[in-house]
């Protein structure tokens, strides 16, 4: 303590704004005399206790506002509202104040949730920790491998519940670091595994699924579903000649990716071997026909809110395309008359009165063309959504669909099977896990056998994720909005900075 005064000093801060106008403060402060001999400081300056810092040109409460706003937006962004607001700071000062921002001690959750976020998708992943008691983020961590995530169970013990996807390396990672917590498997990640598979498995028998699709679907029936209805645009010669070289470009690759799998090679030596994306070897690795390009159906059309109205007059005999256009126009249709004219052109059975000679052969063949588009086996990801939603959530066209589909044997074990399996995780039927276990080892079909096999393999979570109310549903949540803080700071997300603005409680 000293009480001698050397001298006086100007010391400017500027504060927070009033009435949008800038305000600086000027304090007369004092410069002391130490009178300890031994320290080696003779004069020091009085400190302005919580007003500001020592050197800071910034009061403590102008600090607190323009972290509050680099916060809430990026840092340009938090510069322009913060001009708007009276405060003049760049960018670069927002960035810099949020990056000192104390951080708290991490605490080991009780009840955790982990899951991986790219940081640069396909180089660059991390690792998201969430605290499932509180909803907050509890840590970021570089890697999605099983090191850092054991590394950081190592350090902070105390967990008893972990809540994770179907990743072997989190699971390696938690029984290395944490072998006494319980693991729980999310449950959406379980249904969106078992549609994965019904989708590789209609792949592999779209051959035998497309022969009872063409002997029991009627260009009458696909007629009736509400579907968009402008086809699309007639195709160029060059654009088609491209289309047939790509055609034979990807059925060379296919017929060679057959050739390597009878000679012992896997998806992955494959993949490398002809430098083709992993996806797409499998696809190719597991088909038995070869899997053609789905076609483009329809286009939306500003008459989709008015077909089924339509539909309803063709059928009482309207056939009369201005008549049917003035009707819609009544009940709030603001376009043209061409969709309702195209619409008609598909359901023609003869030309209309007023022009007998319209409907030429050149055009019969492309309503036949287009016929048949209507009448394809939609594709195999069409098929394993109609083959796991649950039957109310169908729609009328969806339900004739499946109708059809389910004529075919493989599909209807498939569909039995993918059903018990949803009912099962939605309704937490632990009870049947066994039984449906034991229904897919009899299956006789590599896709469910192979899955079934996984599921035995995580049988502790999945029967966890069943018995308990935990999920990683929060933990996704938490994940949507680390994309959104990343997105916002327009190429700022070094990563010290990114866990700052994730790990703030706003």
């Amino acid at each position: 303590m000293s009480v001698r005064v050397h001298s006086y000093y100007a010391r400017k801060v500027r504060d927070v704004p009033v009435a949008a106008q800038p305000v600086k403060l000027v304090i007369r402060a004092r410069r002391l005399e130490c009178r300890n001999e031994d320290c080696r400081r003779k004069v020091f300056c009085e400190r302005l206790g919580g007003l500001a810092k020592a050197y800071s040109r910034m009061s403590e409460r102008l600090i607190a506002a323009i972290r509050a706003i680099g916060f809430a937006l990026n840092g340009e962004g938090g510069a322009r509202l913060a001009k708007e607001l009276g405060i003049g700071v760049s960018g670069d000062k927002v960035i810099a104040i949020v990056r000192c921002t104390p951080q708290d001690e991490i605490k080991a959750p009780r009840v955790m949730g982990v899951d991986d976020w790219a940081y640069r998708k396909g180089q660059r992943y991390g690792t998201l920790i969430v605290d499932h008691e509180r909803g907050v983020a509890v840590d970021l961590i570089e890697g999605r491998t099983s090191s850092p995530l054991a590394g950081w169970l190592t350090r902070h013990g105390g967990a008893q519940i972990i809540t994770r996807d179907r990743s072997t390396e989190y699971t390696n990672a938690i029984n290395q670091a944490a072998p006494e917590a319980q693991q729980v498997a999310d449950r959406w990640h379980l249904l969106h595994n078992m549609r994965e598979t019904v989708k590789q498995l209609m792949s592999r028998r779209r051959g035998e699924v497309e022969q009872t699709w063409k002997e029991n679907s009627t260009v009458a029936e696909a007629l009736k579903m509400p579907a968009h209805t402008t086809m699309p645009l007639p195709r160029t010669a060059q654009e088609q000649a491209a289309s047939r070289a790509s055609r034979t470009g990807r059925k060379t690759r296919f017929e060679e990716v057959k050739r390597l799998r009878q000679q012992g090679a896997t998806i992955s030596q494959i993949s490398r071997l002809l430098d083709m994306d992993p996806k797409t070897a499998r696809v190719y690795f597991y088909a038995d026909v070869f899997p053609e390009r789905k076609k483009n159906k329809s286009i939306k059309t500003s008459i989709d809110p008015h077909v089924l109205y339509l539909q309803q007059r063709f059928e009482q005999g309207c056939r009369n395309v201005m008549q049917l256009f003035r009707e819609i126009r009544t009940r709030g249709y603001i376009g043209s008359s061409t969709p309702v004219r195209r619409w008609m052109w598909l359901r023609r059975e003869a030309p209309a009165p007023s022009t007998p000679n319209r409907l030429t052969e050149s055009v019969r063949q492309q309503i036949k063309a287009a016929l048949q588009q209507i009448t394809d086996l939609p594709s195999s990801r069409q098929l394993s959504w109609l083959l796991v939603r649950q039957p109310k959530d169908l729609t009328d066209p969806d339900q004739r669909s499946l109708n059809i589909l389910l004529k075919n044997d493989v599909v209807r074990r498939v569909y039995d099977v993918a059903q018990r399996f949803g009912s099962m995780i939605r309704g937490h039927e632990h009870e049947q896990l066994d039984s449906w276990l034991e229904a897919c080892a009899t299956s006789r079909m590599a896709e469910l056998i192979s899955f079934a096999r996984g599921i035995r393999s995580d049988y502790a979570a999945i029967k966890a994720a069943l018995l308990t109310k935990w999920s990683n549903g929060p933990t996704e949540g938490h994940v949507n909005r680390l994309k959104t803080i990343k997105r916002l700071m327009f190429g700022r997300a070094k990563f010290d900075l990114l866990r700052i603005r994730v790990l703030h409680p706003t």
